[in-house]
């Protein structure tokens, strides 16, 4: 894909991308290809990768926490999180949770741009019984955190081409995505992010 780079910042803003074993593999993935440069987002952005495989939920807040603690207030906050729960949580207590969380660190973290990265589709998903049940779940948790995120002055991140019937994005497993699905993946966050460029 070809990007039209606008002029570098005087400063690099502060990015936290943080998930589970999505962004875990991407962030491996992105440095391979060196993504943040030929991209061009290196000129703007200085990225924290947290990624944790198998990362529930429940660890959002701590895990930022410490970030913070780490390396300081980030200029936005990017979160893919939240598939791990869903064949564990009922669809309702989960979007409870994700609002509630989103809220703290709106709280703590008053100038930082919150971005969601909506909750992917998976061709397999490991613990569940009723599929469809689950993929509901995902679309509500979805649907209530984006709300948030909105009403409160952050960004969406849209997956169009990650889909369970476009198997060739994922590994044969079904849930981790393959070097295409990274590149769709990393694609759509670099969007994001120059949308942002001049409010982050």
């Amino acid at each position: 894909m070809l990007f039209f780079f606008p002029p570098a910042s005087s400063r690099r803003r502060l990015v936290f991308v943080v998930g589970h074993s999505i962004v875990f593999w991407a962030s491996r993935f992105a440095k391979a290809m060196d993504w943040a440069t030929t991209s061009g987002l290196d000129a703007h952005f200085r990225f924290i990768w947290a990624g944790v495989r198998g990362l529930r939920w429940s660890a959002l807040v701590p895990l930022v926490a410490n970030l913070i603690w780490q390396h300081g207030m980030p200029s936005a906050l990017i979160i893919q999180l939240g598939e791990n729960d869903l064949p564990e949580k009922t669809g309702l207590g989960l979007r409870q949770a994700i609002v509630a969380d989103l809220q703290i660190l709106r709280q703590r973290m008053p100038g930082t741009k919150l971005i969601w990265s909506k909750l992917l589709q998976r061709a397999q998903w490991w613990g569940a019984v009723r599929l469809a049940k689950v993929d509901k779940a995902r679309k509500q948790a979805c649907s209530a955190a984006s709300r948030f995120v909105l009403a409160n002055g952050g960004s969406i991140i849209y997956h169009p081409a990650i889909s369970f019937n476009k198997l060739p994005v994922y590994r044969p497993d079904g849930v981790h995505l393959s070097d295409m699905g990274h590149q769709f993946w990393l694609e759509d966050l670099s969007w994001a992010l120059y949308a942002c460029l001049d409010v982050c």
